[in-house]
């Protein structure tokens, strides 16, 4: 807990401070066997990364998930979209690839999966759930593939790049995939099966040559129904309602188009963003804290430029955001000056508007849909 003493209309951190700039450089991202086979790290620029095993390939798909590889595949679950919590019905998905193709098996626990909501509107309405991939590191104005499957195995493929901001407007290209699909329940759970070649999928020159990660995301929508509220998760949640938030997709390596060289600048890489993140100069620490201070002041200019400075260190990087979302915090739980309080609390608002609102905008929008900037 960080020690405040007042001086004047300052809160100061002089300890804390110090002891931050002693710390030590953060160590390099380690392996773990456990976590991506020890190949690759579990987090890349604070978005998860999955190492995509190979494995071999079932005769047939069958929706039962009872072959041998979905055993040994990668496994990861679902958090809630909005908040990353735990949703109250799991889903787990196994992912490994061939030479040829990607297999996905989902396994979505309901209490009752002979109720599943599968009427005639659109299959994204329905108990379904929902792949999107794309075989480079960056979505900037790049189409995505998308496929949605309902819990009774109807399925649905595009290849676009839709806007949240832009009321879901975007890009698309022509996609019109061969792929298999099996579905299949037991007593917890109904469950699909996907193998997605590789050769149906619009692969960059970077994938094809096993220069670049891969975008990757894996979602459920569970329809209102009874007295539950609708569940919608994902691997890695937007954060937002939308599904369709290109920048928080996660990152993935198929094994099969993978290199040594690749692998070694993915290290290499998350190495230094680790270094990057391990925290703020205490230069903008203590800046942070000062400026804090200062929004109990008297001098109204003093106050109000104070409030735009720290909105501007907000924006600097993800971890000024969370330093200064954490000393608002604190500021709100130890300062005796309700000015403080009610502004730290106003700001603390403000500022998680503002990055939701950033984060909605899933990279910078096209030409074509400018006119949603104004």
């Amino acid at each position: 807990m960080v020690k405040l003493v007042r001086v004047g209309t300052v809160l100061l951190a002089a300890a804390s401070v110090m002891a931050w700039a002693a710390t030590d450089e953060p160590a390099a991202p380690q392996k773990d066997a456990k976590v991506n086979e020890g190949k690759l790290p579990a987090t890349y620029r604070g978005l998860p990364l999955l190492w995509i095993p190979k494995r071999p390939a079932p005769d047939k798909l069958t929706g039962a998930l009872d072959h041998a590889s979905w055993k040994e595949g990668a496994k990861v679950t679902m958090k809630r979209i909005l908040d990353k919590g735990e949703p109250k019905h799991k889903t787990e998905v196994t992912l490994f690839c061939t030479g040829d193709a990607l297999y996905f098996g989902f396994k979505c626990f309901d209490p009752k999966p002979d109720a599943l909501k599968l009427d005639p509107e659109a299959i994204w309405s329905r108990d379904e759930i929902e792949i999107f991939i794309e075989p480079f590191k960056n979505t900037i104005r790049r189409a995505y593939h998308q496929i949605l499957i309902d819990g009774a195995g109807e399925k649905s493929a595009s290849r676009h790049h839709m806007y949240p901001k832009a009321q879901m407007n975007g890009i698309s290209e022509q996609w019109a995939p061969e792929y298999e699909v099996a579905a299949g329940k037991d007593k917890e759970s109904w469950m699909i099966e996907v193998k997605l070649p590789f050769e149906q999928m619009v692969l960059s020159e970077d994938a094809k040559q096993k220069k670049t990660l891969w975008r990757l995301n894996v979602n459920r929508c569970r329809p209102e129904r009874d007295t539950e509220e609708a569940m919608e998760a994902a691997w890695s949640p937007t954060e937002n309602k939308s599904f369709h938030t290109a920048t928080k997709f996660g990152f993935a390596v198929p094994e099969t188009h993978a290199s040594p060289e690749l692998l070694e600048a993915i290290w290499k890489e998350a190495a230094e963003v680790q270094r990057e993140s391990a925290g703020l100069s205490p230069e903008l620490s203590f800046e942070m804290r000062k400026r804090i201070g200062e929004l109990g002041s008297e001098v109204f200019t003093e106050r109000d430029e104070a409030l735009d400075r720290l909105k501007n260190l907000a924006g600097l990087s993800q971890p000024a955001y969370m330093t200064l979302e954490a000393e608002l915090q604190e500021a709100m739980a130890r300062s005796r000056e309700q000015e403080v309080v009610a502004h730290a609390r106003r700001l603390l608002g403000e500022i998680k508007v503002i990055k939701q609102k950033g984060e909605l905008n899933d990279d910078t929008l096209p030409d074509h849909l400018q006119a949603f900037e104004r």
